[in-house]
């Protein structure tokens, strides 16, 4: 299938920027072009029907994206129905959109994990260089124990001798001013393995009021 660039929906970026998108369902049979893609639920509020994002991406050949994200468990969880796409035949530009998207007011989507954002991970492993004590974990990340840690940063205590009570708090600080995102530590030292002795902290990321899928005029962006 080949589309033309119209733009029905409109996606929310940081503060005033917005994104047109147009919707498919996901039986589409798309050729190869470029494109930034939003997987979505289509869902009912009481603006109308609207699409919520799921997971966010870019890519140089849109023929292969469904059937190589329509099977992930976590989209399933949630829902999906259907994909907006926008073509970008640019890299850099559809990388900056992407970003922009995730880091938008309508926060970030279910399915981009925090731990998958370079950007985010790479500036937590700089400001644990100051913490002898602490070691980004990547590995206890990945494995989320319960639904309310699905989607945080584990970092591991190496000796709680050492750690201050406020450290979590200074962290989440030092994250959000290095990123410009919203970052919390939410409990004090816990150990999400009982099986194991180690403790961790746990960062999360603060959600930003929803705002997914816009409807607009047609032909807009």
């Amino acid at each position: 299938m080949i589309i033309k660039e119209k733009w029905p929906l409109v996606f929310h970026g940081e503060i005033t920027n917005m994104y047109g998108f147009t919707p498919y369902t996901l039986d589409e049979d798309f050729q190869k072009f470029e494109a930034v893609y939003i997987f979505t639920k289509r869902v009912t509020t009481k603006k109308g029907k609207q699409y919520k994002r799921l997971y966010v991406g870019e890519t140089d050949n849109m023929a292969t994206v469904i059937q190589d994200y329509v099977n992930s468990p976590c989209l399933r969880q949630h829902g999906v129905d259907s994909i907006c796409i926008r073509l970008d035949a640019d890299e850099s530009s559809r990388c900056e959109i992407v970003r922009d998207i995730i880091d938008g007011v309508g926060g970030r989507p279910p399915c981009n994990k925090l731990w998958q954002d370079q950007t985010i991970v790479s500036a937590l492993q700089h400001i644990l260089e100051d913490f002898p004590n602490l070691e980004y974990d990547e590995a206890e990340t990945k494995r989320p124990t319960t639904d309310k840690d699905a989607d945080t940063l584990k970092i591991k205590v190496t000796d709680s001798r050492d750690i201050g009570s406020s450290v979590g708090s200074k962290i989440a600080s030092e994250l959000s001013k290095a990123t410009g995102g919203n970052f919390t530590h939410p409990n004090p030292l816990n150990n999400p393995n009982p099986r194991s002795k180690r403790k961790y902290i746990t960062i999360m990321e603060i959600p930003r009021r929803d705002r997914d899928g816009t409807p607009t005029q047609k032909g807009s962006q």
